[in-house]
């Protein structure tokens, strides 16, 4: 079998970026947050918000990190603590939150955590 040299170069090409993809870790969007006796409270997990509309706030943390309808998710931006919503759907990688109005404007790319329990 013969093959040519542009797409031997084009397979090591897609073997190492795959390779350099496992490779590579997630950024880790988990910070500390002071509870109320002052103590910090690590959150176990943190997503961002990927869309917004009419009230609902896509986020990209779902069923398989321990989120389904009903949980409260808590939305920050930098060290600004921004408020909270409830968990109206949860898919696999994916929820939807219901905002409040009294909410400060939420953007895409805010962070959202799981509270620490």
């Amino acid at each position: 079998m013969r093959i040519s040299l542009s797409t031997l170069l084009w397979v090591l090409i897609c073997v190492s970026c795959f390779l350099g993809g496992l490779m590579m870790q997630p950024p880790d969007f988990s910070f500390s947050r002071s509870s109320a006796d002052g103590k910090p409270a690590v959150l176990p997990f943190a997503g961002a918000i990927t869309g917004l509309n009419d009230g609902l706030a896509l986020v990209s943390i779902g069923k398989d990190d321990g989120i389904q309808a009903g949980d409260t998710v808590l939305f920050s931006r930098g060290d600004s603590y921004l408020g909270e919503a409830v968990v109206t759907r949860s898919e696999a990688n994916v929820s939807v939150c219901r905002i409040s109005e009294s909410m400060p404007e939420l953007r895409k790319g805010d962070v959202v955590e799981i509270p620490a329990n």
